[in-house]
């Protein structure tokens, strides 16, 4: 099973389950797009007359767990008390030993094993487009977030969108995404590339 790491409010939306969609860009881009098949998206490369698919990471049905900073507290034979960063203890139990690993230490989130992990997507549904593509709808399960604020002329009761660690409010859900997706990755907005989108749903 595969894991997958999402900064803190990105990871609490999903929690929430206000975020159902994350996107990741596409490796290698294509060089001409051809359009979606069953076994990926297809590119024409380098004239030749044939096709290759680009393959997407995750497949629908697949289950991924959800990385976030732990630690173990204490063990009791085959159970585990295990902390984590927002305040929550759980038990586990039947762990491997192989699996433990500084224990009353927190622990980085990338090398979380399944093992500790208490959340879970399911991939219900993969698609392929460019990053300006995404439509409004998108932006909002992507984390953005709507609410009614006010302007600097002074009018209020108008909706408007925002991203979490960012303070400016934006006109349209695209113009807060945009936003968003430059502060993680510089430029990326603009440099418009292809981009898989997946969507998901919280197993609880």
């Amino acid at each position: 099973m595969n894991g997958k790491c999402f900064k803190e409010p990105i990871f609490h939306g999903i929690v929430e389950g206000r975020i159902t969609q994350f996107r990741e860009i596409m490796k290698p881009q294509p060089k001409n797009f051809i359009g979606a098949t069953p076994y990926g998206f297809s590119r024409k490369d380098y004239g030749w007359d044939y096709y290759s698919p680009i393959k997407p990471r995750f497949k629908i049905g697949e289950t991924l767990y959800l990385k976030e900073p732990y630690r173990i507290l204490k063990r009791n034979g085959s159970r585990y008390k295990i902390a984590y960063q927002d305040g929550y203890n759980t038990v586990k139990t039947h762990l491997s030993i192989k699996s433990i690993t500084h224990p009353n230490k927190w622990c980085n989130k990338l090398y979380m094993s399944k093992d500790f992990a208490r959340y879970f997507i399911e991939i219900t549904g993969v698609n392929a487009e460019r990053l300006q593509d995404i439509s409004d709808e998108n932006c909002i399960r992507e984390g953005i977030i709507a609410h009614y604020g006010g302007f600097e002329d002074g009018t209020d009761e108008e909706l408007v969108y925002y991203s979490n660690g960012i303070e400016t409010d934006f006109e349209t859900p695209q113009q807060a995404f945009a936003a968003l997706i430059d502060k993680i990755q510089k430029g990326a907005w603009e440099r418009n590339e292809f981009y898989w989108a997946y969507e998901f749903k919280l197993i609880k």
